[in-house]
Order: structure tokens, then sequence, then C-alpha cells
């Protein structure tokens, strides 16, 4: 049987082992850190981290109103109850190109909605403007600018002005109209017959959004991953141990110099005893380490 000093000293050695940030991969990370620092991807969006958050991420990931969806790897975003379809997310730019889905490859939807967007988290980037698309108009001499739609199993005459001025009163009347953002550049091929309508509003248009991310970048710089703190509406940084508010005081797996020398020479001692895993057995029956977090994962390593 093993002298009851070097136990206690070897249990000594395993109890600060964690706490110098040493060999972490021992111990479980924080649930939040982990899942907070898988991405989303889908489709051809890839990589998407904070302030987003939807499928594979947790909602303490990102912020509420951005929330992602996938489906049939397509992804998309909800905004005022009207989903869009993603195109392209630049995190660099905080920008996102988006197309209404209810619109994609379909210039004739079944409900005549504009296009709404959350100003307090969106704000619509430079070089769009809007394409004003109308149905069941009565014109005697109507645009040139004029499809067929059969919506609802009813046949509608529909027109569209690549701009979003109002109608010549003395042109007739129409009973419902939609506005549609997409880029002055698309807008103006449309107007050349360069490309068609459907093609013009399936390139979609392009926002900022206003949530800035210097808090995150503080955060990643430090190890961590971003997150929101959904009970206090405020920014929150997880680390691999536990979250802080804005950084996280190590890195996961580093330490100082002076600790790192310390678990290195602790464990060059370790790994010389015979018959380590006996070794902490006895430890665990002597001296009752049973609500040590790391106990079981550091016996079967070495067992």
């Amino acid at each position: 049987m093993l002298p009851r000093q070097n136990c206690s000293l070897l249990f000594l050695f395993i109890l600060v082992l964690p706490s110098i940030n040493f060999l972490p991969s021992l111990c479980l990370n924080d649930i939040r850190y982990t899942n907070c620092s898988e991405a989303f991807t889908c489709g051809t969006i890839q990589n998407i981290r904070y302030p987003f958050w939807g499928v594979n991420r947790a909602d303490y990931c990102g912020l509420p109103g951005f929330e992602l969806d996938c489906e049939d790897q397509v992804p998309t975003i909800t905004m005022a109850s009207e989903k869009y379809r993603i195109l392209d997310i630049s995190p660099q730019n905080r920008s996102i190109t988006l197309a209404r889905e209810d619109l994609w490859n379909n210039i004739c939807p079944a409900r005549f909605l504009n296009t709404t967007l959350n100003y307090d988290l969106f704000r619509y980037s430079p070089g769009l403007t809007n394409l004003t698309l109308f149905y069941g108009c009565d014109f005697s001499t109507g645009p040139l600018c004029r499809y067929n739609c059969s919506i609802n199993g009813t046949d509608v005459d529909g027109f569209y002005m690549p701009s979003s001025d109002t109608l010549d009163p003395s042109m007739g009347s129409c009973n419902s109209s939609i506005l549609v953002p997409v880029f002055v550049t698309v807008a103006g091929a449309l107007q050349a017959n360069l490309t068609s309508l459907s093609a013009a509003i399936n390139q979609g248009f392009n926002l900022f959004w206003s949530p800035g991310d210097d808090q995150c970048f503080t955060c990643m710089e430090s190890g961590g991953v971003c997150g929101h703190n959904c009970c206090q509406s405020e920014f929150i940084c997880f680390c691999y141990d536990k979250p802080n508010s804005d950084s996280c005081p190590t890195r996961p797996g580093m330490s100082s110099s002076f600790s790192l020398m310390i678990a290195s020479t602790g464990l060059i001692k370790l790994l010389s005893m015979p018959s380590i895993a006996n070794y902490l057995v006895y430890c665990d029956e002597y001296l009752d380490i049973s609500n040590f977090l790391c106990r079981r994962r550091i016996r079967n390593l070495y067992s």
C-alpha cells in the first residue's frame, strides 16, 4: 500500500491541475462555449456566427431578430412575419443580401405585402431603388411593363414600374401593389430589357445590420465566443470555463510560464509512477475524491 503522504501529494497535484489550464481537454468545456463555437452553415452560406443564431446554435449565441433557418439547404431569415432567402452574408461588412421568398421565381404572390424591415436592427444599403408591382388594374392604356398572373386560380393583369412613383390617376386604378427593393443597376437593366422581372427580384437587395461588433471582437481576441445574455438583454462573452461580461481572462489551453512549469514537472513525475491506475484508485478510496470533476477522465486516460 502506498504511503498516505505520497497519495495526498498526488491528490493535491490533480486538484490544482485544472485551475492552471494545463491539459484542459481532460475537463469539460462550458456547454455554452461549446455550442456557440459552432458556426451556422446552410447551402452556400458558410461559417456564420454572432449575431446570428438558429438550427445548431442556441438563442444565447446571437441577438433577438437574427435567427436563421435552413430548409433543403436554403438559408432563410424571418422579418415582420415574412420570410427572406439569404443570398449572402458578409460579417466583415456587417451586410446581408436577401430576396423575398414569396417572390422567388414567382411574380404572382398569393398575398400582396410590401417589404418590411425591423429598422432597429437593419437598414438599407446605398444603391437600391424600389420596383412597384401592380395587380388587378383597369388601365385603358397601361404601362408597357405588363405581365399576366394567375393568382388563386384567377387570371390577373400585372404591371410594374422600375421606380416607387405613384400612378397617374388618369391611367386608371389598381386593386393592389407591392414595393420591392432591388439594386439600381438591376433596375436599369430591367428598364433596358436586359433582364426579366423575376430575375431582377431574385438578385435581392442588400442590408446592413446595426449592432456593432466591438465587444465581440474583444471577446474573440481573448479566446472567447460571443453571445447574448437573454435575461439581462446584454452582450456576454462565453469562455471555455465560464461566461464573462466582455472577455476571457486566459485563452483555453494557455497559462503563465510558471504554471506551465509546475504542471509539466508534476506530470512527468506522475507518468513515471508505476501502475498509475491503481494509485488513483487507492487515493479515491482513501481520500474520497468522488466530487472531483476530472477524476474519471484521468483514470481512463492512464488505465
